[in-house]
């Protein structure tokens, strides 16, 4: 505890005096905390994602299976991915649920109250991929995270 008070509240160089070690302000060991947070949470994300490639990755005769994650742009297939990437991912997840559920699902409902004819849109739920991320039982990607940490 006492080294990670140092590292965090403290800066370090090296002069040709020897090291010295200089009291960092709030907002900077905020930085210095936050940055070592990433760092922790980015490592995890990077684990948790080989272990998943490595699981659905094809045996003998398997055939491939893979996980897609729509985001605005379409969908992605990247060598590596990063911990910011799946939050951006994720966001886009939800905000396509978000419009996913006011566009399709109440405009339905209300054409059905009001009696007008309409044809219904079929669309794909994007829960499971939300389960994926944030689900407690069993764990999704959010919760390992933390369960790690």
């Amino acid at each position: 505890v006492e080294a990670f008070e140092k590292a965090v509240c403290t800066r370090s160089a090296l002069t040709p005096e020897g090291l010295i070690h200089t009291p960092r302000r709030a907002a900077e060991a905020s930085d210095a905390r936050d940055g070592l947070a990433k760092a922790i949470y980015n490592n995890l994300f990077d684990w948790i994602v080989n272990r998943l490639n490595d699981s659905i990755k094809p045996r003998d005769d398997q055939i491939f299976r893979f996980i897609g994650v729509l985001d605005i742009y379409g969908f992605e297939v990247l060598q590596t991915n990063s911990f910011e990437q799946m939050c951006i991912n994720f966001a886009n997840e939800r905000l396509q649920q978000h419009f996913n559920k006011y566009i399709f699902k109440e405009e339905e409902q209300a054409a059905r109250q009001e009696h007008i004819n309409f044809s219904a849109v079929t669309f794909e739920d994007n829960q499971k991929t939300l389960d994926l991320f944030e689900s407690e039982q069993p764990p999704g990607m959010f919760a390992l995270l933390d369960e790690r940490l």
